[in-house]
């Protein structure tokens, strides 16, 4: 992935553009189209990446325009989009749907999979947190953009690799993750599969890619190698919880351990639960020593637009990207 030109087709969505960022900052040469102007397209920008959102060919450059361009879209975009029907018609270049192209960089590195219908950004931020934190050599591609770092993508070095593994238009199964965490199974994106018993077989199918260590929450009919729970009795498990107006503090149960009066610096159950999936698939890697990495939990970052608390005068406003009536309900 050195020294190549790649053309992205919707440059702007939150999985395209740490992707994007990877690949610019290796040297490559990356262009893109989207017809966005959000967050994403402002650091693109900033990097120094050239972006277009007029649909016409002439605006890819005549430098990098060849066979050698490799071109790289989301399922966001449509078959009858001009540029991806262009290079589909034209069958010179190589093409890549997003997931694809994030399955090849997975294999880079020991991979990091955070699978799940809800959790998944908020896990992967809270893992890449503690990395940072920790000062561990890792490059991370985060479903949302991360408070302190003002990006979706962060990079350290090449030891590790944390992704998102999207169960959206099934993309996880283009990964073969080393370590991975399953952080619940809900009905969801049933515009894809059609019913739960689809979604639930193409978690499974996941399950088996994992190499190495899975964690499973404990109420999802999935064989994991560990599970983890903040109410019911499990592998990893959660107890004597204290909810304080500015985070929790809690008891953490490992298959090896016990940790008393942990403080983390989040709100609401369901985010300690987010933090117990982290924790867990942390402590599988075996060259990581979970208690060095807990102090760390009382100064996370947290991801925008999730559980975002603003006071306005007298008034408290909460932000957060729920939708889905689970997510809504938690918040």
């Amino acid at each position: 992935m050195l020294n190549k030109k790649y053309f992205f087709i919707g440059i702007g969505g939150i999985g395209m553009s740490s992707i994007a960022q990877f690949l610019h900052d290796k040297g490559n040469i990356v262009f893109g189209y989207d017809q966005s102007n959000n967050r994403s397209i402002e650091i693109l920008l900033k990097k120094g990446i050239a972006i277009t959102n007029k649909l016409n060919l002439e605006e890819i450059p005549e430098d990098i325009m060849g066979e050698d361009l490799e071109i790289i879209y989301t399922p966001a975009i449509k078959k009858d989009n001009i540029f991806l029907d262009y290079f589909i018609s034209n069958g010179k270049n190589k093409i890549y749907k997003r997931s694809e192209i994030l399955g090849e960089i997975s294999q880079t590195s020991k991979c990091i999979a955070v699978a799940g219908t809800h959790g998944k950004t908020t896990t992967t931020a809270i893992i890449s947190d503690l990395f940072y934190s920790y000062g561990l050599k890792f490059k991370a591609f985060v479903g949302g953009i991360m408070k302190g770092h003002n990006s979706n993508y962060l990079f350290t070095g090449d030891d590790y690799v944390i992704v998102e593994a999207d169960e959206y238009d099934r993309s996880f199964l283009n990964l073969s993750p080393d370590y991975a965490v399953i952080t619940s199974l809900d009905s969801d994106h049933l515009d894809i599969y059609g019913d739960f018993e689809s979604l639930s077989k193409s978690f499974k199918l996941f399950s088996k890619s994992v190499k190495n260590s899975l964690v499973v929450e404990k109420d999802i009919n999935i064989k994991g190698d560990f599970t983890f729970s903040i109410k019911n009795d499990a592998d990893y498990k959660a107890s004597s919880i204290i909810i304080k107006n500015d985070g929790i503090i809690f008891d953490f149960k490992t298959p090896d351990n016990f940790f008393t009066k942990i403080y983390v610096n989040i709100i609401g159950l369901h985010n300690l639960k987010n933090v117990l999936s982290a924790l867990s698939i942390i402590d599988q890697i075996k060259e990581i020593e979970i208690s060095e990495l807990l102090p760390f939990l009382s100064d996370l970052n947290g991801i925008e637009r999730r559980m975002n608390i603003y006071k306005i005068d007298d008034k408290i406003i909460i932000d957060d990207y729920a939708h889905h009536p689970t997510e809504i309900e938690s918040v």
